[in-house]
């Protein structure tokens, strides 16, 4: 499973964790406190890293790697702990 995180610059991966919350550029501009003009070049530059068309496409991409990525851990723990109650179970016996 990829992971889109480590592809993205941190700069990015904070400008896209507001855009998934709706935000508009210009608040994601005052936010961190930077130009608005850095936010479109970051955001077009997050566009062609994951070869997306919009941020819209680009949003939908990141936030559905962070649930597949969310699931996935989930689903280790619960693994695990079966485990766990298997390795268990057996030297109870």
């Amino acid at each position: 499973m990829a992971t889109f995180d480590k592809e993205l610059s941190v700069q990015q991966q904070l400008i896209m964790a507001s855009a998934i919350k709706g935000k508009l550029n210009k608040e994601i501009a005052e936010e961190l406190k930077m130009h608005p003009d850095v936010v479109e070049t970051q955001i077009r530059r997050v566009n062609k890293k994951l070869n997306t068309r919009s941020e819209f496409e680009s949003a939908l991409i990141l936030l559905a790697d962070k649930v597949a990525r969310e699931v996935a851990q989930e689903t280790a723990k619960n693994v695990a702990a079966q485990i766990v109650a298997s390795v268990r179970s057996l030297n109870t016996v």
